[in-house]
């Protein structure tokens, strides 16, 4: 029989240190995990302060009441006019745009913004109500360009933001381009992923897991990187997650405005019966992200509602 371990020099404490440090694999779940853990984290925090050298804000910030929002302004802002305003889909911001920002910007004055907890805005801590995107749009715009009129540009399911924002705010809004309307944004990480995230795993066992694989033909090497870097954070992880689980607003009367739609997939029912009466919808046959994949069309749908905004 064992004698007890009540003495740490005696023979029975002896034995016992002597049957661990025979076998690693007793010590291993106890010791190895918190190490391996700390390890991750401490360089993954590392690896963060350089890659916000490396991917510094591009832009500029607005102070809205103490919630901070990253945004970009391209294309003449000195000409009148309508300003067209982007709004990604949920989980992506503003870089997802591309190139087609810029060629936009050639048309009429372009803002582009990143919604909390995405890209380079921090996260929101106050509690998000119904129209929580609205309000924080409508901040943003009071701040940027108050008194200019917009129209709205919005990719896939961020055309519930833009037919939202129409109806909350219709004097602002003088028409509406929606991208493949209905199309999913990112999918919300599992609690996993974002644990893993958080202990700074996520960057060596999901290295690719940020970046939406129908992007990949049409940005550039730098901004698929930023991407995927951006989108391994926590913060972003958090929001995306967000976003995906939140609730859809009940349908209600479309806004009476003028509206495009240009999608690479045919438009789901339940998105035509919410567009405002007249939507004028181009179907083309180039896929996801018609925005990237197609942009002369989006280019002329812009140029249309401008022409009918100017006149």
């Amino acid at each position: 029989m064992h004698g007890t371990c009540d003495d740490p020099d005696g023979p029975a404490c002896k034995s016992t240190a002597r049957r661990y440090l025979r076998c690693p694999a007793m010590v291993s779940p106890l010791l190895l995990a918190p190490l391996l853990g700390g390890a991750a984290w401490s360089l993954d925090r590392a690896l963060g302060r350089r890659e916000q050298r490396r991917y510094p804000p591009p832009n500029r910030r607005a102070e809205l009441g103490g919630n901070p929002m990253h945004y970009g302004l391209r294309g003449d802002w000195e000409r009148d006019g309508p300003a067209l305003v982007l709004d990604a889909r949920s989980g992506e911001w503003s870089t997802h745009f591309g190139r087609t920002a810029e060629r936009l910007g050639a048309l009429a004055p372009v803002l582009t913004y990143d919604r909390p907890g995405l890209g380079w805005s921090p996260r929101d801590p106050t509690p998000a109500g119904p129209d929580d995107a609205s309000v924080r749009l409508h901040r943003l715009l009071g701040a940027v360009a108050p008194d200019r009129p917009v129209i709205l540009v919005a990719d896939g399911d961020a055309h519930h933001r833009a037919l939202q924002f129409a109806r909350r705010y219709p004097h602002e809004v003088v028409g509406l381009l929606l991208l493949d309307p209905g199309a999913p944004g990112v999918p919300p990480a599992s609690r996993a992923r974002r644990g893993l995230a958080r202990l700074g795993w996520l960057r060596w066992l999901q290295p690719h897991a940020a970046f939406p694989s129908d992007l990949e033909p049409h940005v550039t090497a730098h901004e698929a990187r930023l991407i995927a870097t951006l989108g391994r954070r926590p913060g972003v992880l958090h929001a995306a997650a967000l976003e995906g689980q939140a609730v859809e607003e009940p349908s209600r009367s479309a806004p009476e405005v003028p509206a495009i739609v240009v999608s690479g997939a045919p438009v789901p029912t339940e998105v035509r019966e919410l567009l405002p009466p007249g939507t004028q919808v181009e179907s083309l046959e180039c896929g996801a992200r018609a925005h990237l994949a197609a942009p002369e069309a989006v280019l002329r749908a812009a140029e249309l509602l401008l022409a009918r905004a100017r006149a």
